[in-house]
């Protein structure tokens, strides 16, 4: 029912089941309003996709996944108390998480945990560790295969131009979806003005992207001896004119943040990185004390569970956030 007021109706979310829990979050950010698309599904979809890619190792995704598994189990199924943990750490997440919103919480990661072990499998990570070689090797001895040798499919180290490409591709995408979703919503609402600013945000983004890929692939983009280089600064220009008549003066000075948008989202490479680096940084100096004496093999496993232990947390908190957003 529609009533006649000028005041904003609150929103009640109306989601599938299996997406309700994805609601908390879309509420911590922004809750919709009425009149606007509800991204609850779509963040449902992609926020585990994202947050495997981040995390990005099999062992990381492992205790995670183990971890979310143990949490849903013990408060749904009734022991509310989640007596295993050391009383300090159990006060600590309870201070910052209920019991419920720790079952939401859990089973959000529980699909990003599974995406980082299949990537982690890809990455060939397992805490850091490189473990498919033995893996591979015993196939292709039984099973007469030719799988590579060192067990490596793909190296987050050596693809990383190739990792930030992609990245930049879902930034591209992301924003572009974004995009049109606000445009169909203007069109719906009979907000027109609204509709062609977008649609001018939409055209500049692209053209600064593919006037961008053309100059890292040093294509010929001077638009006086190129057709291909005037479509590109076209679209911009376009883009520029059109945001000018739907939002005015205004949205000129926010020209840069189309490009920070898509940029953005190169950050689950850096994160993905991040982790790939520290772990193997921990490997490093434990592998290194197994040649010296009985108390430098005690301190390098002590380093070794506690810097993996330490990157797990991070694993949890950054790609969640970062996902998230």
């Amino acid at each position: 029912f529609e009533l006649e007021t000028d005041e904003h109706p609150p929103t009640q979310f109306d989601n599938p089941k299996r997406f309700k829990l994805f609601e908390a979050f879309i509420r911590f950010y922004s809750l919709p309003q009425g009149k606007e698309f509800d991204p609850t599904m779509i963040f449902g979809l992609l926020f585990p996709i994202f947050y495997g890619m981040m995390v990005g190792d099999a062992g990381y995704g492992l205790v995670i996944l183990l971890v979310c598994r143990w949490v849903i189990r013990r408060v749904e199924g009734g022991k509310r108390d989640i007596n295993i943990m050391p009383g300090m750490l159990r006060n600590f997440a309870l201070n910052i998480l209920k019991r419920q919103q720790m079952v939401k919480l859990a089973k959000a990661m529980t699909p990003g945990a599974i995406i980082a072990i299949a990537l982690g499998f890809t990455f060939n990570l397992y805490f850091g560790f490189h473990l498919n070689g033995y893996l591979f090797g015993f196939l292709n001895s039984s099973l007469g295969l030719h799988l590579p040798a060192d067990g490596m499919i793909f190296s987050p180290i050596t693809g990383l131009r190739k990792l930030l490409l992609i990245s930049g591709y879902i930034g591209l995408g992301m924003v572009t979806f974004g995009l049109v979703l606000g445009i169909l919503n203007s069109m719906r609402e009979g907000l027109k003005k609204h509709a062609i600013g977008k649609m001018g945000w939409l055209l500049f983004g692209w053209g600064v992207v593919l006037f961008g890929l053309a100059l890292m692939h040093h294509q010929h983009v001077n638009p006086v001896h190129s057709m291909t280089g005037a479509a590109y600064i076209g679209l911009m220009i376009g883009g520029v004119a059109l945001m000018f008549v739907g939002e005015g003066p205004r949205a000129i000075m926010e020209l840069p943040s189309i490009v920070s948008h898509i940029l953005s989202y190169t950050r689950i490479i850096g994160i993905l990185l991040a982790s790939v680096i520290l772990a193997d940084v921990i490997d490093f100096i434990f592998i290194k004390t197994l040649h010296h004496t009985i108390p430098y093999i005690i301190l390098g496993t002590v380093i070794l569970f506690i810097g993996h232990i330490f990157n797990i947390i991070i694993g949890v908190f950054e790609p969640g956030i970062q996902g998230a957003r």
